[in-house]
C-alpha cells in the first residue's frame, strides 16, 4: 500500500513495476514455488514501507502531515473491513474457532492483534497494515517534534529487525520472536529511509545503482556462507540481506523512473497490488483446504502454488477495484 494516490504525486512507473514484483514475492513467501530464483533478492514486504515513505515526502511539512492523516484514515478503514472479512472466511473454512480466544481468559492473542495485526482470527498477513498505520502516526509526531530534522536518527531501529528475527538464534540462542512483526524495527525506519531518499534523491540517484545492487547481492551471498561456516551450517543469515539489500533494490528501480511505463506490470502495480496483498490469502487458504481431497491439485500447488495464487488473486483485485469504481467508493486501494 502506498500514499502516492493520497499525495497526488506524479507516477513513478518503475516503482509500480517493483510493487507488482513485491506482491508476487509476498505470494512466494506464503505458497510454494519450485523455481524460487524468480524472486528478486531483497524483494521483501519491507520495500512497501520504503515506497510509502518515498511518496510521503514533501518539502512542506504541513502537506506531509495532511498526507499522513489521509493515509491513516484509509488504512484504518481497510483494517476494519479486512479483519472481520477474514474472521468470517476462516470460520467458514473451519480453520478457526473464535471461542478459543476469549479476551479475558487469553489476552495474549488480542495483545498481538493490537500491537501487530496478528489477530486470533488468523489474518497474520495484515500485520503490514497495522505496522504502516502506527509507523505513519509515529513518524508524523517525530517530524512535528523535530521540525523535519534528524530523520536519519530513526535508521538504526532496523538493527532490531535482525536481533528479533534471523540473528536471534545466533546471538542469543533463542528462536526468532513473533514480535519481529512490528512497526518500530520495520515500518518506521524503512518509512523514514524512503522519505529521506526522496528528500535527497538528486544526490543519491547519481550513483550506479544497478552495479551497487549486484555487488550487494554478491556480498550478501558471501555473508550467508560466512555465518553458515561460523555456525557449522546451522544458520545461514545475512545482515546485508536484511538491512541493506531491500534499500539497494528500491534505489535500483528508482534510478530509472520510466522503466516499465505502459506495461501491464506497471498497471498492476499502480492499481491492484494492494488488493492482491489483501486477498491472496483467500486463494491459498482455500487451495490448502482443498488439497487433501484432490491429490492432483496438491501436486500443482507444491510445484507452482505461488505463481497460481498470484494469478488468481489478480482478477479478485480487479473485481474489488471495479466494484468500488462503480459505486464511487475509495475503501480498498
Amino acid at each position: 500500500m502506498s500514499v502516492s494516490a493520497v499525495s497526488g504525486r506524479s507516477p513513478v512507473h518503475s516503482l509500480y513495476v517493483l510493487k507488482t514484483l513485491l506482491a508476487f514475492a509476498v505470494c512466494v513467501s506464503h505458497s510454494p514455488l519450485e523455481v524460487s530464483f524468480l524472486n528478486l533478492p531483497g524483494a521483501t514486504v519491507d520495500v512497501f514501507f520504503l515506497i510509502s515513505g518515498y511518496f510521503l515526502y514533501n518539502a512542506d511539512l504541513g502537506k506531509v502531515q495532511s498526507s499522513i492523516k489521509k493515509s491513516a484514515r484509509k488504512i484504518l478503514i481497510a483494517i476494519l473491513i479486512l479483519q472481520p472479512f477474514y474472521s468470517i472466511y476462516m470460520r467458514e473454512l473451519g480453520l478457526i474457532y473464535l471461542e478459543k480466544y476469549p479476551p479475558l481468559e487469553a489476552p495474549i492473542p488480542w495483545l498481538l492483534w493490537l500491537i501487530q495485526g496478528y489477530s486470533p482470527i488468523g489474518s497474520g498477513h495484515l500485520w503490514f497494515l497495522q505496522a504502516l498505520l502506527y509507523a505513519e502516526l509515529a513518524f508524523g509526531f517525530f517530524l512535528k517534534l523535530t521540525k523535519g530534522r534528524w530523520v536519519p536518527a530513526l535508521f538504526p531501529l532496523l538493527i532490531g529487525l535482525g536481533l528479533l528475527g534471523a540473528f536471534r538464534p545466533i546471538l542469543f540462542g533463542e528462536e526468532g520472536s513473533i514480535f519481529v512483526f512490528n512497526f518500530v524495527t520495520r515500518a518506521l525506519p524503512y518509512l523514514a529511509i524512503g522519505y529521506y531518499i526522496h528528500k535527497n534523491e538528486e544526490i543519491l540517484l547519481s550513483f550506479r545503482w544497478v552495479s551497487i545492487y549486484i555487488i550487494l547481492v554478491i556480498l550478501a551471498g558471501l555473508e550467508y556462507l560466512f555465518w553458515g561456516w561460523k555456525t557449522e551450517w546451522a544458520f545461514m543469515e545475512s545482515w546485508i540481506a536484511i538491512l541493506v539489500l531491500p534499500i539497494g533494490l528500491f534505489l535500483m528501480f528508482l534510478s530509472n523512473k520510466s522503466f516499465g511505463e505502459g506495461t501491464w506490470l506497471a498497471t498492476v502495480g499502480m492499481l491492484y497490488t494492494g488488493n492482491i496483498y489483501y486477498f491472496h490469502k483467500v486463494v491459498f487458504l482455500l487451495w490448502e483446504h482443498l488439497n487433501p481431497h484432490y491429490p492432483l491439485l496438491e501436486q500443482i500447488y507444491n510445484q507452482a502454488g505461488a505463481l497460481i495464487v498470484f494469478l488468481l488473486s489478480l482478477p479478485i483485485a480487479f473485481v474489488v477495484i471495479k466494484v468500488q469504481d462503480r459505486f464511487g467508493w475509495n475503501l480498498l486501494r
